[in-house]
């Protein structure tokens, strides 16, 4: 099992000395992302993909839930004006509403997540408006401690 473990970071050169840091306790350097506000250059330092960014992951898994429940109001409705359809099994109909409905919302909610900022991450959004850098580093349950250790250790330099 693998953990993300976020770090605050005061400005880009602690970053990376963090990362230098990390890549010499042998943690893949595809391992570590980093976010900051959008006009600073990172670099060498891998931005963070959009899925750690971003409420997407949130907001489609929101959207399976809304958009089975819609599919099936749908076939619920779908059931109750029979004359569109001929000869299928009310349970098909009940099977590929939902489904369809489950699918469209989630591609759907989505793609809109993806423009909202992660709610897991409010409250450093203004840290990192203010010039600070937000590390995420991924790594195996067991490693966890000792990246913790590495990262509190680090004595930065301006």
């Amino acid at each position: 099992m693998k953990l993300k473990l976020r770090f605050m970071l005061p400005n880009i050169k602690a970053a990376v000395q963090a990362r230098n840091k990390l890549l010499l306790a042998t943690v893949p350097d595809s391992c570590i992302c980093f976010l900051a506000k959008p006009d600073t250059e990172l670099g060498e330092l891998k931005p963070a993909a959009v899925f750690d960014r971003s409420d997407s992951i949130q907001q489609a898994l929101r959207g399976v839930y809304t958009g089975a429940g819609l599919g099936l109001i749908a076939g619920l409705l779908a059931l109750a004006f029979p004359p569109w359809y001929v000869n299928a099994h009310w349970f098909t109909i009940l099977a590929i509403t939902t489904l369809f409905g489950a699918v469209c919302w989630t591609i759907l909610m989505a793609i809109v997540g993806g423009t909202i900022f992660n709610s897991d991450l409010n409250a450093y959004k203004a840290r990192i408006e203010k010039g600070e850098v937000m590390m995420f580093v991924t790594v195996p349950f067991y490693r966890a401690q000792e990246v913790r250790r590495i990262v509190a250790n680090l004595k930065y330099t301006a």
